[in-house]
């Protein structure tokens, strides 16, 4: 009911810090200092006005859907149906492991650790992002830049119209590229890497251990050089710098150099 400190009993309506109650939702300015918070909630709802600050872990079991701002050290959503991202999740530490995870706003915490179902709609910027769930989708019109490591441990789609701007990209698991990807360096440790009119973009060093087929472009800006590796099976079918070269995009290493 008020802007104020989470452990303050007298901000809420009813009278007391939530623990476990039906429904929580934020419509001011609250801040968290010092003491991990962790309850269990059906939803927890940040209006578009509203933030969440916290310097510590805030942990959630439920729902989340955030118009405003959660800008905290370690935000950890779980146990519940579904993650709904609106506004801006920002901090150190975002694990997403609801069954249900869809961003439509921003996510810029350093890391993204998506433990379940995760689908992009909006824009991710983080350092590290790591995608261990059944499904990971990047659909068309949303982006993601990552300018540290990238790991695709299961299934992963970018959709045409999607973008990916990445350091260093691995990929353990199926994957389907209809968009553009351009990463510094991509590992493709295991699984098929497919699609039909995607393009990847590599910097400097590419490493396949696995299988790349359909008719997608790889492009390797520095051919030959003394990290490409190819120890894995590439269709005759997949076409090399075959839409445009990778000069003017090459991967974030290559932006800041």
């Amino acid at each position: 009911i008020t802007d104020g400190s989470w452990h303050d009993p007298s901000i809420w309506n009813p009278a007391g810090v939530p623990l476990s109650e039906d429904t929580v939702i934020i419509d001011h300015d609250i801040i968290v200092a010092g003491s991990h918070v962790d309850f269990a909630a059906d939803w927890l709802i940040v209006n578009s006005s509203a933030s969440i600050v916290s310097d510590t872990i805030f942990s959630l079991h439920g729902n989340l859907r955030n118009y405003g701002l959660i800008d905290v050290q370690h935000l950890a959503n779980g146990d519940g149906d579904s993650t709904l991202v609106y506004g801006t999740v920002s901090g150190l530490y975002f694990s997403a492991g609801n069954p249900v995870n869809m961003n439509y706003g921003n996510i810029t915490s350093d890391t993204l650790s998506a433990g379940a179902n995760f689908d992009n709609f909006g824009l991710i910027d983080v350092n590290i992002l790591t995608a261990g769930g059944p499904n990971f989708t990047n659909h068309a019109g949303a982006a993601i830049v990552v300018s540290g490591l990238c790991t695709f441990s299961t299934v992963m789609e970018n959709q045409a119209g999607a973008t990916m701007d990445l350091a260093d990209l691995v990929t353990n698991g199926n994957s389907t590229n209809e968009g553009d990807i351009a990463c510094s360096n991509w590992t493709h440790g295991s699984g098929t890497a497919g699609g039909t009119n995607g393009k990847y973009c590599i910097g400097m060093c590419f490493i396949n251990n696995a299988t790349i087929s359909g008719t997608i472009d790889v492009c390797d800006a520095t051919p030959g050089g003394f990290c490409d590796v190819q120890m894995g099976t590439i269709a005759g079918t997949v076409t090399t710098c075959a839409t445009s070269s990778c000069i003017s995009n090459v991967g974030l290493d290559d932006y800041e150099s």
